[in-house]
């Protein structure tokens, strides 16, 4: 654990300074105080390919998608299908925004919407939403990566020391770089937690024998009988729910209520949530990215190959490996009992804790490979941070362009 907390230390404290050479390098161009919300020719095309992408799915691939795929199975897996959904919005409509802006000088979307609707009262409303979404997500993104590196250090970090110290720093540089300097960072961010999910989705499949020894535990665990995920003769069978297809639709007391049987996720709820993350790229915040790019060829790029190419192999093949492999490698009580867990690699996940599944891959990899689990930690780190900057960046441009009409 020491060469660990070591090799964490030496990497956090080089991407840490990075972002801080970024910051100090960016805030130097600044001619005009319009420059820290827009650079003065847009954001260049490749580097806003990799930050639209970073944004957009970084934290949440490192921990949510994860976690709910080793909770749930493949039945969650259907929201991977927002990888086409999410840019499907961004087609329709961000390259119409980036005309306009270009057209009448408009940096955000209240300025937009004011203009059209020739009315200010719009703007305050989108500050509103705004800051009801940024503050709370800003939130569970800092106290994530407080819970991470503390985690993968055993609290010789403490959560809150990690947190605090790490949004200084998330908000020191995009504060003083502005946009330039956060997609710049942003950069690094996506290779990183790109990375990093292919690196644990190789140790994991390395972990358990390769892809026949894999493939044949899949098959043992599926049909492993366990009560908290069987179907109950819901679609003419009772099926481990972890591999079953899900039905269209379950009826229930509710949530809170009512037990659903094998779990929530039916195909509804798999397509009402894949439809929900389409807002992500017309909600303000992402309209500021926007916006502020150089050309609308970035858009085109990022929605084919970075959303719906990179980021699918991510969640279709390096997703589910690391996922399903994890039942396998001693984190699934109900596996490890009917002695079909190929290695005690992991220590068990209790139901509700999956957030952790990260971490106990990490802290796995530790153990022979110190240095590239210090490197897999500030690379979740970087998968938290990306959104987090992004959203201070656009939230204060949002405030100073609609709010106090300083641009």
């Amino acid at each position: 654990m020491f060469a660990t907390l070591t090799w964490t230390q030496v990497f956090l404290l080089a991407y840490l300074s990075f972002c801080l050479f970024i910051a100090v390098q960016s805030s130097r161009k600044y001619t005009d105080p319009r420059h820290f919300f827009s650079p003065a020719n847009g954001i260049n095309t490749w580097i806003n390919v990799l930050a639209l992408t970073s944004v957009t799915f970084a934290g949440w691939l490192f921990s949510g998608q994860l976690g709910q795929l080793f909770q749930s199975g493949l039945s969650f897996g259907g929201t991977a299908f927002s990888v086409i959904l999410i840019p499907l919005v961004g087609t329709l409509v961000l390259k119409k925004q980036w005309l306009l802006g270009r057209q009448f000088k408009f940096m955000t979307s209240g300025d937009m919407f004011s203009a059209y609707f020739k009315n200010d009262v719009i703007s305050i409303v989108a500050i509103g939403v705004m800051l009801l979404f940024a503050i709370p997500f800003l939130a569970t993104l800092f106290s994530a990566s407080g819970s991470l590196i503390a985690g993968v250090t055993d609290g010789a970090i403490s959560r809150d020391a990690g947190m605090w110290t790490l949004s200084l720093v998330v908000i020191v540089y995009s504060i003083t770089g502005g946009i330039d300097a956060v997609v710049k960072v942003a950069v690094v961010q996506a290779l990183l937690f790109a990375g990093a999910l292919v690196i644990i989705g190789i140790y994991a499949l390395s972990a358990a024998g390769g892809f026949i020894p894999f493939g044949q535990g899949l098959a043992k665990l599926a049909a492993t009988p366990n009560e908290l995920m069987m179907t109950q003769g819901l679609g003419g069978g009772n099926y481990n729910s972890l591999f079953a297809v899900s039905g269209v639709i379950q009826w229930t007391g509710g949530l809170g209520r009512d037990v659903a049987v094998g779990g929530i996720w039916t195909a509804i709820m798999g397509l009402t949530t894949a439809v929900t993350f389409m807002g992500l790229q017309i909600a303000p915040h992402f309209s500021v990215l926007g916006f502020a790019a150089r050309s609308p060829r970035a858009f085109a790029i990022h929605q084919v190959w970075g959303s719906a190419f990179c980021i699918g192999v991510l969640v279709f093949v390096f997703l589910p490996i690391i996922s399903l492999g994890a039942h396998l490698l001693g984190a699934d009580a109900v596996a490890n009992s009917a002695n079909i867990a190929i290695g005690n690699v992991l220590p068990e996940v209790s139901r509700g804790q999956q957030g952790v599944l990260v971490q106990y891959f990490i802290k796995a990899i530790g153990i022979s490979y110190p240095w590239l689990a210090g490197l897999l930690a500030v690379a979740g780190i970087a998968a938290f941070q990306s959104a987090a900057a992004a959203y201070i960046v656009t939230s204060g441009t949002i405030l100073a362009g609609c709010l106090f009409k300083t641009c």
